[in-house]
């Protein structure tokens, strides 16, 4: 598989919840802060050293929720957000990762299938900053 190098500019996940009247909601947008220099999120990323119990912690800098955006750029990664959620038959919640490039272009990097319902995890965080709490 070739593809297209995208530029570091921003990474954002947005989340959709599908409401009971079939709705989708897009959540608070959380960014993962990236650069020329550190382009790609690796598992040092996402996880630091263990607890005391000896499990990985999560990372908590490099990132933030809700993210600062601007309303044409929020309207766009809904419009995607929802657009993919919809032709990938997602039911229920969906998380898709989002690639700004320095002039502003969105380019979706991935779609997230699953998710962990921690309470550190980002789309509990990102609920977090809304009405809808996660009972967990």
């Amino acid at each position: 598989v070739v593809q297209q190098y995208i530029p570091p500019g921003r990474e954002i996940r947005v989340g959709v919840v599908e409401l009971p009247d079939g709705t989708l909601q897009t959540l608070p947008k959380y960014e993962y802060f990236v650069s020329p220099e550190d382009p790609i999120r690796t598992m040092t990323h996402k996880y630091t050293d263990k607890d005391d119990q000896g499990e990985l912690k999560l990372a908590t800098s490099q990132r933030k929720c809700p993210a600062d955006v601007d309303p044409e750029l929020e309207a766009e990664l809904d419009r995607q957000a929802k657009l993919a959620h919809k032709a990938l038959k997602h039911r229920d919640y969906s998380l898709f990762d989002f690639r700004v490039d320095p002039q502003g272009n969105v380019y979706l990097l991935e779609a997230c299938p699953y998710v962990s319902f921690t309470p550190g995890c980002p789309l509990m965080v990102m609920t977090d900053h809304t009405d809808l709490k996660c009972p967990v």
